[in-house]
């Protein structure tokens, strides 16, 4: 998918309806987004608070495995970043595991919480990938900003894709979206959200999203388990092997209940009517 077949990518759905869908799918699309061979890790979670212009990391959620063993696999590991607290926004987390250098990512440019949220970033980038070295990389462009409607979800996705697929330096992505005369971007935004609704339909990520929902309820203790192998085939764009490992993690429960099976399909089918962004 090039950045003109976005821009001419058919737009049916009411574009203010799908923001609220697609944050619900916006880490299960990040791991289809990118097949490899960049492989995309575990959301790393910050708060910031305005007033004292100051972050944390969430340490609970956050993944603490170090980079080293992944530098002789993938060109690139991308981590998306949530920033929370007193703003929600997603941004990205690159290593550069060839150069051995991290790249923090915001397309809103050099916002009041770049500083912040840098310094959370180099304290995390201590401990799993010593000897890394920054790089400051906001957006010059600034392109939220300029189209004025997508998201910063939007955004972080599609600078994960063209990462992921074109493998280039994030300057070489800024110089191709500085190619697109500004008053188009909206129109590059609005054709990348449908895509992604799409992808989110004809995937099949609700149902995945419910079963690991469920999954979580049912089996908390092997839980981590599931979701590492439903991830790791959703990484690899097998969407039929994920949920084949998530009804095998379920189908004891579901021996044991067959109504289960049925709670689930509910479910799905509760999902798919409710989140309809059609107009």
């Amino acid at each position: 998918m090039s950045l003109d077949a976005i821009l001419e990518y058919p737009c049916r759905y009411d574009l203010d309806i799908l923001y609220e869908r697609l944050i619900l799918y916006r880490y299960l699309l990040a791991l289809y987004l990118c097949p490899g061979p960049t492989i995309v890790g575990g959301p790393l979670q910050i708060t910031y608070r305005e007033e004292t212009k100051t972050s944390k990391i969430n340490w609970i959620k956050t993944e603490l495995d170090p980079v080293a063993p992944l530098e002789k696999k993938a060109p690139y590991l991308i981590k998306p970043l949530y920033i929370m607290g007193d703003i929600s926004h997603d941004a990205l987390l690159v290593f550069d595991l060839r150069d051995k250098i991290y790249e923090y990512i915001d397309s809103t440019g050099y916002p009041s919480w770049y500083l912040p949220v840098l310094q959370s970033v180099q304290v995390y980038a201590q401990i799993v990938a010593p000897g890394y070295r920054p790089v400051l990389s906001p957006c010059p462009l600034a392109p939220q900003f300029l189209e004025g409607r997508g998201s910063c979800s939007d955004w972080a996705l599609l600078y994960l894709f063209l990462r992921c697929n074109r493998e280039e330096s994030f300057e070489k992505i800024q110089a191709l979206l500085g190619e697109i005369p500004f008053i188009q971007l909206r129109r590059l935004i609005d054709g990348w959200r449908c895509f992604l609704w799409d992808l989110v339909r004809t995937q099949r990520l609700p149902e995945i999203r419910v079963l690991l929902q469920f999954i979580e309820k049912e089996l908390p203790l092997e839980s981590y388990e599931a979701r590492k192998r439903i991830y790791q085939q959703i990484s690899q764009q097998n969407i039929p092997g994920s949920l084949s490992v998530a009804y095998g993690f379920l189908k004891e429960k579901i021996e044991e209940d067959p109504s289960l099976e049925d709670d689930i399909q509910d479910r799905i089918d509760f999902v798919y009517l409710s989140e309809s962004p059609s107009n």
